[in-house]
């Protein structure tokens, strides 16, 4: 959801696609989670999976905010949001890394879900691949 609002005419202009892939991309997980929330029986994970949405929502909330009040240009702007997106994605690609330590441990790939290793690998390469076209050093 960052990089909604990375993508935000306000915040960095010109930047209609960063904001139409990722706000589908929003849109998907909402679904998802609605699912989630419809289908899980147990109160617990419920309770939990809508905390840690919240918490985000007031995040993000937060962000756009104080950004927009703070920072009077698209440049700072663009310059604050683009830091703590990056921040995100290195969380994002580093989180797979404690199964790496498991395969390399046991020596076995079964906890490595290819697929999403092979989509986490393509999702890299294209944005990094559109990172330069226009040369948005944040993306």
């Amino acid at each position: 959801m960052v990089w909604v609002v990375y993508g935000l005419p306000m915040v960095h202009p010109n930047s209609t696609l960063v904001v139409t892939i990722n706000g589908t991309g929003t849109a998907i997980e909402i679904v998802y989670l609605t699912l989630f929330l419809i289908y899980c029986h147990d109160k617990k994970k419920r309770v939990k999976v809508m905390l840690i949405v919240l918490v985000e929502m007031i995040f993000i909330a937060g962000v756009t905010a104080l950004v927009l009040i703070i920072a009077h240009t698209t440049q700072r702007r663009s310059m604050v949001v683009g830091i703590i997106a990056i921040l995100f994605n290195i969380m994002m690609y580093a989180a797979p890394l404690s199964v790496m330590k498991l395969v390399i441990t046991t020596k076995s790939v079964e906890y490595m879900p290819f697929f999403l290793s092979l989509a986490s690998f393509a999702n890299g390469v294209a944005w990094t691949a559109y990172a330069f076209l226009p040369f948005d050093p944040f993306i």
